[in-house]
């Protein structure tokens, strides 16, 4: 599937790339809560997204 470099699907492209940076910093954090806190906390807060 071709997807046109119009500015409509280069905003989708950020809005995408934003939410996806979002989740990132999300695991990230999970991951230090799992240092500090034992993973049981962070497992539950993963299923729970």
């Amino acid at each position: 599937m071709e997807i046109e470099d119009t500015p409509a699907t280069a905003g989708m492209l950020e809005k995408k790339l934003a939410a996806f940076r979002k989740v990132l910093i999300e695991v990230k954090c999970n991951v230090d809560t799992a240092c500090t806190n034992g993973s049981q906390h962070a497992e539950q807060k993963k299923i729970h997204h």
